[in-house]
């Protein structure tokens, strides 16, 4: 309180660990099949939602129910973040 009233600014213990890490977050766990559609789409990024669904034989929603909880696993808001993550962290390789 004290070094915000002068001023300061305040993070959590989690977020000063972060940080003192340089961000990165090694433990990313995402599921083989998260993995392989942000393979893919790396692989294909002109590919629209419905062929990227096509060519793993799910629907659109279940495409995006995989990505948006890739989304999470990784700290990423979309999936550009994502796959600059992916990279970063080496589970996709150029």
């Amino acid at each position: 309180i004290d070094s915000v009233s002068q001023g300061g600014i305040y993070f959590s213990e989690s977020i000063s660990q972060m940080f003192r890490n340089g961000g990165d977050n090694t433990d990313v766990t995402l599921s083989p099949r998260q993995l392989e559609i942000l393979t893919y789409i790396f692989r294909y990024p002109d590919s629209s939602g419905l062929t990227r669904a096509a060519a793993f034989n799910i629907s659109d929603g279940t495409l995006r129910s995989h990505l948006t909880q890739a989304y999470k696993a990784l700290g990423a808001a979309n999936i550009t973040s994502a796959i600059i993550r992916c990279l970063e962290l080496g589970i996709i390789r150029n």
